[in-house]
Parts: C-alpha cells; structure tokens; sequence
C-alpha cells in the first residue's frame, strides 16, 4: 500500500484561510494539492467554515432536519441534567424518556461530554 505524503503546515494554513476567504473545497483541495478529505478534516478540526464563520454559528442559524425530524440541539442545561441524572444512577433509557430524545442521543451524548471532560474536543 502507498503511504500518502504528510500534509505540511504551510498547506494547512493556506487551506484555512482559503476557506475563511469563501472558497468550496474542491477548488481548495485544488489549488493546494490534496484531497477533498484533507480539505474537509483541517476545516473541520481547526472550526473554519466558509466566509469566516465557525460550524456552531452556521449550526444555530438554521434548523437540521434529520429523517424528516427537526434535530434539537442540546443546551448547557440539558448537558447539566443529563451529566447529574447518569452520576445518579438512572438509566439512558430513562433519561431519554424524560429529555423527549432517542436512547442513541443521550448515548452519544454522554460520550461527547466526556471527551470534551478528558480534553479530546474542542
């Protein structure tokens, strides 16, 4: 199997600020020489969407439909509750049940909220 040359860190910051300047991704993975993939995980791991804006305020901006079923996103309360009901001992499915949200949800919930505990998020 072919190993793929490393990204360097010139071309990481020119595809950063190629996309803050409102460039799509294919043209990006383009003009620096990489793929769409590549382009596609630098933005999203250093936060930049198109024209400067990050992914949380493109995310507020508008509703996510997801399955013909509008997504709710959930709030620093709800991530409190979630977080003091589990240390609780209730079950995912219960809390589920009392958040009006999939047993999946809470789940992945649950996890997102400790790797951002351990630091792996941002």
């Amino acid at each position: 199997m072919k190993k793929l040359p490393r990204t360097t860190q010139e071309q990481i910051e020119r595809i950063l600020d190629l996309r803050e300047n409102g460039f799509k991704m294919p043209k990006i993975a383009e003009m620096v020489g990489v793929s769409n993939q590549v382009v596609h995980y630098y933005c999203h791991k250093n936060n930049v969407a198109k024209g400067g804006q990050n992914w949380q305020q493109i995310a507020r901006r508008r509703p996510f439909i997801r399955h013909g079923k509008q997504v709710k996103p959930f709030t620093a309360d709800d991530d409190r509750l979630i977080e003091d009901l589990r240390m609780g001992g209730m079950r995912v499915s219960h809390i589920a049940k009392q958040l009006d949200r999939a047993r999946t949800s809470i789940r992945a919930r649950l996890i997102t909220l400790a790797n951002h505990a351990e630091g792996l998020c941002q």
